[in-house]
């Protein structure tokens, strides 16, 4: 009798630890699905925080340079600004010598 007690008490503790194994396969299975599901989160928000600092640095690079623009516009501006200035104080004389080189010197 004592043979059998110690055969049903093996018998049970193997359906025990089955159990326990299905219940972990279960679980890990579980855990698998929740983790798969966790790193497609991570995923698209890594994703979105990306595309909205790149979104971000493309806005301040065009910002920059369209001040670079508008600045060598204005310095621009200013040159052209400084040469007709030079070329209207010196108009009277530089007439003056391309009808001397024209019409010749009358002297």
């Amino acid at each position: 009798m004592e043979h059998i007690s110690v055969l049903n008490k093996i018998i049970e503790a193997d359906k025990n630890a089955r159990a326990r194994a299905d219940e972990a396969g279960a679980k890990r299975e579980h855990l698998d699905e929740d983790l798969a599901r966790e790193r497609e989160w991570l995923r698209k928000e890594l994703m979105d925080a990306a595309r909205k600092r790149a979104a971000t640095a493309l806005a301040n690079e065009k910002e920059r340079s369209d001040n670079l623009l508008a600045d060598l516009d204005d310095q621009r501006r200013r040159e052209f600004s400084e040469i007709d200035h030079r070329l209207s104080s010196r108009r009277e004389e530089l007439a003056a010598k391309i009808f001397a080189l024209v019409v010749g010197d009358a002297d």
